[in-house]
This record gives C-alpha cells, sequence and structure tokens, in this order.
C-alpha cells in the first residue's frame, strides 16, 4: 500500500541480494535462450491484415 523502501534500505538491499542470487541461480536452466523465434501465427497476421485494411467491424448480437 505505501513505498517505504526508503525508509528501511538495509531491507531492499537484502531483498535485492536474494534476488540477484536467484537469478544467478536459474539462468543456466533457461533452455529457451538464444533460440530462434516461432513464426507468427497466421491468425494474428490476418487479423492485423483486415484491422489496416477495412478494420475489425463491431459484433452484433444476431436475432434468434
Amino acid at each position: 500500500m505505501k513505498n517505504i523502501a526508503s525508509k528501511k534500505p538495509e531491507i531492499v538491499q537484502s531483498m535485492q541480494m536474494s534476488y540477484d542470487k536467484w537469478w544467478d541461480d536459474v539462468r543456466p536452466y533457461m533452455v529457451n535462450e538464444g533460440r530462434p523465434k516461432m513464426d507468427p501465427n497466421p491468425y494474428h497476421l490476418n487479423y492485423e491484415e483486415q484491422l489496416k485494411s477495412e478494420g475489425i467491424p463491431s459484433w452484433k448480437k444476431p436475432q434468434l
């Protein structure tokens, strides 16, 4: 609710050191680092193309 970091710098420093250690420990296990990106999703490409060319119509509730 309130940012008290400036009032408790020793706690902030301790938390930052713990986070940095954790990050150093988990980084080697990130097997996807350096892998090529996946091809774009065709649905997303079609959506972007439609959005640019004619727009996306507003949905209208069908008459049942």
